[in-house]
């Protein structure tokens, strides 16, 4: 059953400042610091779109899948198309690939998204993922998958930090961080 966190575009909005607090813009930040002036920008399973106006006038285009999202975005003026990540083909299209808090929804097909986006991206796959914290009760980690739950995927399990950091290493990332309960992988590729 669909989260109510998945229903409207501000409720979705209201919910992830609610959960990221300070971290929400602090995610922006480290996207917007990868992104070049000219970078053509995708943004996968990007929600509201909202990263694009954090950027600084770059071309940018959100996939997503849920239609109150997409017309959430358009209504601010934001370029995002209906469109599911496994069978997008104009990676190539792009400079820059980010896909934050996407991997889970697509999970087991994660390694899947992972492939084409790294390989097809012309410069840059940024991808933030969040972890299971070991030690959270088990019914806030149920509460967590519920309120997760998106109605449009299948989505797998979590992983924990441990687990999330072995995955994002099979692509060779340049660089792993941490920012709250989440890994930031980015993946460099071409010219820099």
């Amino acid at each position: 059953m669909q989260s109510p966190i998945y229903w409207r575009g501000e409720i979705y909005r209201a919910a992830m400042h609610a959960m990221h607090w300070r971290n929400l813009g602090r995610r922006y930040d480290y996207v917007r610091r990868l992104v070049m002036p000219g970078d053509r920008v995708l943004d996968v399973g990007c929600g509201t779109g909202t990263l694009q106006s954090h950027l600084n006038g770059n071309y940018y285009l959100g996939l997503e899948l849920n239609e109150q999202f997409i017309s959430y975005a358009r209504n601010k003026k934001r370029n995002v198309i209906k469109q599911d990540a496994m069978t997008f083909d104009r990676y190539g299209e792009f400079d820059v690939c980010v896909a934050m808090d996407l991997l889970h929804h697509l999970n087991p097909k994660h390694e899947e998204f992972m492939k084409k986006a790294v390989s097809g991206t012309r410069k840059r796959v940024i991808v933030c993922e969040p972890y299971v914290v070991s030690g959270r009760h088990p019914i806030v980690e149920k509460m967590i998958r519920i309120l997760d739950n998106d109605g449009l995927n299948d989505s797998g399990e979590w992983e924990n930090r441990e687990e999330l950091i072995r995955f994002f290493r099979k692509f060779n990332p340049a660089r792993l961080d941490e920012l709250d309960n989440s890994v930031m992988a980015v993946y460099e590729r071409g010219e820099k």
